[in-house]
């Protein structure tokens, strides 16, 4: 199988980013880890090549504390691996220490692809 190529980001707006990434993210991170309830927000920086995807997760039972995505005790959550149907792709890496506590239940994880 060919290696694919990277995601041109230029050619490709936020919304159909966090379409993307939803989807990575349900079935790479969020089966395996009982995480139902997350939203997803796209930012980046004009002229920067560097794309942010804050993930905010709704803690329910079951679901992972922000103190295991900080230890990388996740199951898969490393990474995530967006792709399109014209064999592109487009990595984001978790940034760990940038986890935050929003709330007694909610917090915020962020992914970083650049």
């Amino acid at each position: 199988m060919a290696k694919k190529k990277r995601l041109n980001l230029e050619k490709i707006s936020d919304e159909q980013l966090v379409d993307l990434f939803e989807k990575a993210y349900e079935e790479q991170v969020g089966q395996i880890n009982s995480i139902g309830e997350f939203e997803c927000t796209c930012t980046r920086t004009v002229g920067d090549s560097e794309v942010k995807m804050e993930v905010m997760i709704t803690g329910l039972a079951g679901t992972p504390t922000p103190d295991s995505y900080k230890t990388g005790k996740v199951e898969g959550s490393e990474k995530v691996v967006v792709e399109r149907d014209d064999d592109t792709e487009l990595t984001f890496k978790l940034e760990p220490k940038d986890t935050i506590c929003l709330n007694t239940n909610d917090y915020l994880v962020v992914y970083k692809a650049s």
